[in-house]
C-alpha cells in the first residue's frame, strides 16, 4: 500500500537514435514527447529493431526521420505502469493478491507484478531503468511489459511477466501496476517537445487508475521466529542444548529446586524520517545504531545501567532486539551528524526536538549521555519504538548563469531518492526560491535548508529555458559589437553531453551539498581600442577585409572597412594618426536568465567547479621575429588567462592596469574558451 514513487512506460510501436544520438538520448527525446514530464521510458528492443534497418545499433538521418514521422503522427505508445517503492523479502513467501475494490466492474481490471531486484537500490533514471529492463530480458527470456492478460497469477499470485523465479528468491522486489490487456489503454507520444506537461504522478494514477477499481493489496506471510523456553541455560536461539537435572527422592520424602526460564522475548522498531518529508510514505534511517541499556537496582532501589549492547538497524530503519522477559532496559538511538527524538509506539506518532538529555551512570563508573531514547519496564515481548529523524541539511541548487551565482527562471529539477523510498518529485525554480535561506538576514546567499529527508537523492535538470532569443542585438548597446560563439544547441544538452545532467546529493553522510548547474553557454569578445589611455575616445575595434589598403577620406568614395583609428606610428599628412594604441579586451558570458533579462558574468573561477578557466590567445601580423605571430606556433606567453570579474577587462602580461597595450603592432584576440 502506498503511494507509487514513480513511473515508467513501456514504449510499444516505436523509438528512434541516430548516428549522432545514442538510445539514450533518443529515449530522451521520446521523454519530451510525452504527457508526463516525470515519467521513465522503456525501449523495448524489438521497437528499437523496427527504425534501425541496417542493423548497426544506430539510426541515420532517413532512420530517424521516419521514426519522427511515426512520433508527430502519433503512432508510437505506451503502456502506463505505476511504480511503488521497493522492498525486501526477507521473512516474506506465499505472496498473493488482494481485491479490495467495492466495484463490481473491477474484474480482470488491474494486474500487479512484483520484479525481482538483486538490492535495495532503485533506478531512478532512463537509463538506469532501461539497463534494469535489459538485465531482465538477458535473465528471463520471456520477460515482458506488455499489458497482462489477466489480473493475478494462477494460483492466486502476482502477475509473474514472464518471471520463472519466486519473488522471495531475490533480496527485493519492485511492485508494478498495470491495467490488464481487456481494458488496455495506451499513452501516444506525439505532445510538442515544447508544450506544457503534466507533472505529478498522482495525475496519472488518477487518470488511468481510477480508485473505484483500483483498489487491490498484495499479501505475504512473514515468517516469525518460534519461542522456544529453555531453562537454567543462556538463551542461544533455537539451537540452545536444554538443561538436565536429576533429584534423588527418598520414600515418603520430597524434594525440590527453582527453575529459572532463561526464555527471551522480541521488542523492535524503527528509526524513520517525518511524512511530511517523504510524500508520506514511511521511510527509514538505514543502519542506525541502537544501544540497549540493561538497568539494574539494588534492594535499596538505586539503580544503574550495565555497559550497552550495541544492535544496529537494517537498511530500512528496522530494528529487533532479543531481551529477557520482565527486564527493564532504556534504549537509545543514534546516526552520526543526524539529530534523532523518540516520537512513540505508533508509526503515526511524531516528534521534532530532541528530549533532555539524559546522563546514564553506568556499572562501570563511568557516565553516558543519551537524548533520543525510551526505557521499557518490565518487559513482556512485543514492545514496539518509534524513533524520528529530524535533521536539517543545507544546499545550493539551481541552474546559474556561470559562475556568477545569478539564477535561471523557468526551470524544473527532477529530484528521485536514490533508496526508492518515496516518490520523484519535481521542483520549478519558484518552488527552490522559496525554501528557507540558511542565513536569512542575507538575500544573496542560495543556500537553502532542503525541505526533504536526510537521506541520499539522485538530482536531475529535468527542464531548461530555450536560448532561441540569444543573439548579440538583444544585448546592452554597449555590448552589441562583440563577436559571440554557442556553447551548445540548448541548456539540457550542455550538460547532458558532459555527463553532468544527474547529480548525487548525499545526504545520509554530508551535512551540506551543492548541485549548481553552472551554464557556460554564449561566449563573447569585445576588444575596443583608443589613441590614449584614458579612453577619451575610443572605437570598436573592427577586423580589416582583405585587399584593404587604403582609407577613403571624401565621403563620395565607396565604404571601407579601414579606419583612421586602425593606423598606428608617424602621420604627416595631419590626419591625427597616434604612434601608440591602447586596447581593452572584454571577455564575457550572456545568459538570457528571464524574459527580456540578459545577465553578463566575467568570472571564470569557481569553488564548485575546479576545472573552469578561460584561455584568450593573442597574436599579431607585423613583427615576424615576436614569438606570437600568426605563422609562429603560440607558447605559453601568447595566452591569457586573467580577466577582472568587475569589468570583464583581459589583463596583458604583468601589468596590473587592465585594459592596455602599447606600441607598434596589431593585437588581434584569436579566440577564447572557457572548459568545463
Amino acid at each position: 500500500d502506498g503511494p507509487p514513487n514513480s513511473g515508467c512506460l513501456d514504449s510499444s510501436s516505436s523509438s528512434t537514435d541516430s548516428s549522432h544520438v545514442s538510445k539514450e538520448e533518443f529515449i530522451a527525446y521520446a521523454q519530451t514527447r510525452m504527457e508526463y514530464s516525470d515519467a521513465f521510458v522503456i525501449l523495448p528492443e524489438d521497437v528499437w529493431n523496427s527504425f534501425d534497418d541496417d542493423g548497426d545499433d544506430s539510426l541515420d538521418v532517413t532512420e530517424f526521420m521516419v521514426a519522427q514521422t511515426a512520433f508527430d503522427a502519433g503512432k508510437i505508445e505506451g503502456t502506463p505502469w505505476l511504480v511503488y517503492s521497493l522492498q525486501e523479502t526477507e521473512y516474506l513467501t506465499g505472496f498473493y493478491v488482494n481485491d479490495e475494490s467495492s466495484s463490481s466492474s473491477n474484474d480482470e481490471y488491474l494486474a500487479i507484478a512484483l520484479a525481482p531486484n538483486a538490492d535495495t537500490t532503485m533506478p531512478n533514471s532512463n537509463s538506469l531503468w532501461q539497463t534494469w529492463y535489459e538485465n531482465m530480458t538477458a535473465t528471463f527470456s520471456s520477460f515482458s511489459l506488455a499489458s497482462p492478460d489477466s489480473s493475478a497469477d494462477d494460483d492466486g499470485g502476482p502477475v509473474t511477466l514472464g518471471v520463472t523465479d519466486a519473488p522471495e528468491t531475490a533480496s527485493a522486489f519492485i511492485p508494478l501496476v498495470a491495467r490488464t490487456s481487456a481494458n488496455a489503454v495506451q499513452i501516444v507520444f506525439d505532445e510538442d517537445a515544447e508544450s506544457t506537461k503534466t507533472s505529478g504522478f498522482d495525475a496519472l494514477l488518477s487518470t488511468y487508475f481510477p480508485s473505484t477499481v483500483a483498489d487491490q493489496t498484495v499479501r505475504a506471510t512473514e515468517q516469525i521466529d518460534d519461542v522456544v523456553h529453555v531453562f537454567e541455560v543462556t538463551d542461544q536461539g533455537n539451537d540452545t542444548p536444554q538443561s538436565e537435572k536429576k533429584y534423588p527422592i527418598k520414600h515418603l520424602g520430597n524434594a525440590g529446586d527453582e527453575i529459572k526460564d532463561n526464555t527471551v522475548v522480541t521488542v523492535s522498531g524503527i528509526v524513520r524520517f517525518p511524512g511530511s518529508r517523504t510524500q508520506d510514505v514511511v521511510c527509514g534511517l538505514p543502519y542506525a545504531t541502537i544501544n540497549a541499556y540493561k538497568k539494574i537496582c539494588s534492594l535499596k532501589g538505586e539503580c544503574e545501567y550495565e555497559e550497552a549492547t550495541e544492535y544496529t538497524a537494517d537498511s530500512l530503519g528496522y530494528f529487533e532486539v532479543s531481551v529477557t522477559p520482565g527486564e527493564s532496559i532504556l534504549f537509545a538511538a543514534s546516526y552520526d551528524t543526524h539529530d534523532l527524538c523518540y516520537a512513540g509506539t505508533s508509526l503515526e506518532d511524531e516528534c521534532d526536538e530532541a528530549g533532555v538529555a539524559l546522563t546514564l551512570s553506568l556499572s562501570s563508573s563511568t557516565t553516558e549521555d543519551v537524548s533520543a531514547y525510551v526505557e521499557l519496564d518490565a518487559i513482556v515481548g512485543g514492545e514496539y519504538m518509534v524513533f524520528y529523524d529530524f535533521t536539517a541539511r543545507t544546499v545550493d541548487v539551481g541552474l546559474y548563469a556561470g559562475a556568477c551565482g545569478t539564477s535561471y527562471s523557468n526551470y524544473e529539477m527532477l529530484i528521485t531518492p536514490a533508496n526508492g523510498c518515496g516518490a520523484a518529485v519535481t521542483v520549478s525554480h519558484t518552488d527552490i526560491n522559496g525554501w528557507t535561506r540558511e542565513d536569512a538576514s542575507d538575500l544573496t546567499s542560495n543556500v537553502r535548508y532542503w525541505p526533504y529527508a536526510a537521506m541520499d537523492y539522485y538530482i536531475q535538470l529535468d527542464d531548461a529555458p530555450t536560448l532561441e532569443d540569444m543573439v548579440a542585438s538583444s544585448f546592452d548597446n554597449n555590448k552589441q559589437d562583440a563577436t559571440c560563439t554557442a556553447s551548445g544547441s540548448d541548456i539540457l544538452s550542455y550538460f547532458r553531453d558532459r555527463d553532468l545532467l544527474v547529480r548525487t546529493l548525499g545526504f545520509l553522510e554530508s551535512e551540506s551539498e551543492t548541485a549548481q548547474y553552472q551554464f557556460h553557454g554564449m561566449l563573447c569578445a569585445l576588444p575596443t581600442i583608443s589613441d590614449d589611455s584614458r579612453f577619451s575616445s575610443s572605437n570598436t575595434f573592427a577586423s580589416i577585409a582583405d585587399g584593404e589598403t587604403c582609407i577613403e577620406l571624401d565621403s563620395n568614395s565607396a565604404a571601407t572597412t579601414l579606419e583612421l583609428y586602425h593606423l598606428i606610428g608617424l602621420d604627416q599628412s595631419s590626419l591625427g594618426v597616434s604612434e601608440n594604441k591602447y586596447v581593452k579586451l572584454e571577455i564575457f558570458e550572456a545568459h538570457s536568465t528571464d524574459t527580456n533579462t540578459i545577465e553578463y558574468c566575467s568570472t571564470f573561477s569557481s569553488s564548485s567547479n575546479a576545472d573552469l578557466s578561460v584561455s584568450i590567445k593573442v597574436t599579431n601580423d607585423v613583427l615576424t621575429e615576436d614569438p606570437c605571430h600568426s605563422t609562429k606556433v603560440a607558447g605559453s606567453e601568447c595566452y591569457l588567462d586573467t580577466v577582472d570579474t568587475g569589468t570583464g577587462y583581459v589583463q596583458f602580461g604583468e601589468s596590473t592596469a587592465t585594459e592596455e597595450e602599447s606600441s607598434s603592432t596589431t593585437t588581434d584576440v584569436d579566440s577564447s574558451s572557457t572548459t568545463t
